[in-house]
């Protein structure tokens, strides 16, 4: 799986599928379902396929390709082509909709790949109006696109179909953690005390206790998920010098960016995130700044979470502070 934001759209589309039962693995039964494959008989013979059976088991096969060498340009356009023959596969529907998403989130500019997505999410709620993962799904996409409320209603409709769905959970309490923060710290500490090897609810109580403004206990928690869970430990840092900069430490906050990007220096993500932190907290180090700036335009990775969009908006911020230190 690609290394992006764990919560960004790219990132979740294979957690997400795994979890409510669409995955690469479900391929067959995607098949099947849709007349693509037949099972074989004694003599092996593929019997009564549709006449475009053989092009949409391509159009599949090289989605799959083009998922899986990150060209999500080409894989939108095999899915939709594929949806274009099979209008009816609630799996194609949502798949194309996720191949959307992840060019709309690294190119927001590109609205019509929004409107596309919300299309497909749409179709794939008439065609399975009572499937929990469609509405976690829809739930998502709505959730990241800032439809909080609308977010709210499809995500409690998965939840009322798959109580135990810890995805689905995990994206309630995110939408929640906008709307009602104490509802959803309540939720994330019932998730962690009936699911204490679960690193995602440890990892949500971080954010959801930020969100609060309890830094001190936002830290501990990222702390405990990082103690817990090692391999999560790189976003994690990064909820903890927020918490630090809540607390008001903002030396501890610097020394603690530096600390990450000793240990991961190639990662494009930290350097942005540094750089911010420079601009908004010590804008006086604006040679360092600068330097960090370089660093992560120099290492950009879009799928690592922030927008070129992003760099662009930090080096006009860094620009107007030469400027009003030459006045």
């Amino acid at each position: 799986m690609r290394r992006k934001d764990r919560f960004s759209l790219g990132a979740i589309t294979k957690e997400l599928n795994s979890a409510c039962g669409v995955n690469v693995c479900s391929i067959r039964s995607l098949l099947e379902k849709n007349g693509l494959l037949q099972i074989r008989e004694a003599n092996q013979q593929v019997k009564d396929a549709p006449e475009d059976a053989e092009r949409a088991f391509s159009l599949l096969l090289e989605w799959i390709e083009s998922y899986e060498r990150d060209d999500d340009v080409l894989a939108f356009r095999k899915l939709r082509e594929f949806v274009s023959l099979r209008p009816d596969s609630v799996q194609g529907r949502l798949f194309l909709a996720y191949s959307a998403c992840n060019i709309y989130e690294m190119n927001t500019f590109r609205k019509e790949y929004k409107t596309l997505a919300d299309e497909n999410f749409r179709e794939a709620l008439k065609l399975a109006p009572q499937s929990p993962t469609v509405h976690a799904g829809y739930g998502f996409f709505l959730m990241k696109t800032k439809r909080y409320e609308e977010a709210l209603e499809k995500l409690n409709k998965s939840r009322e179909l798959a109580p135990e769905n810890y995805i689905n959970l995990a994206y309630l309490i995110r939408t929640l953690t906008e709307l009602n923060p104490e509802e959803a710290e309540n939720i994330c500490r019932n998730c962690i005390h009936k699911n204490p090897g679960n690193d995602r609810f440890r990892s949500e109580l971080s954010l959801v206790l930020e969100k609060r403004e309890k830094y001190q206990e936002a830290f501990q928690a990222a702390q405990k998920s990082i103690d817990l869970f090692p391999d999560q430990y790189y976003w994690l840092w990064l909820a903890q010098a927020r918490a630090l900069i809540g607390l008001g430490k903002i030396e501890e906050a610097g020394n603690f960016y530096r600390r990450i990007l000793l240990q991961e220096p190639e990662r494009y993500s930290f350097w942005y995130h540094y750089c911010k932190f420079l601009i908004e907290n010590q804008p006086q180090n604006k040679s360092e700044a600068a330097w960090a700036l370089d660093r992560a335009e120099s290492l950009y990775k879009p799928e690592e979470g922030p927008r070129y969009k992003d760099l662009c908006e930090l080096r006009e911020k860094l620009d107007q502070i030469r400027k009003q230190d030459k006045k």
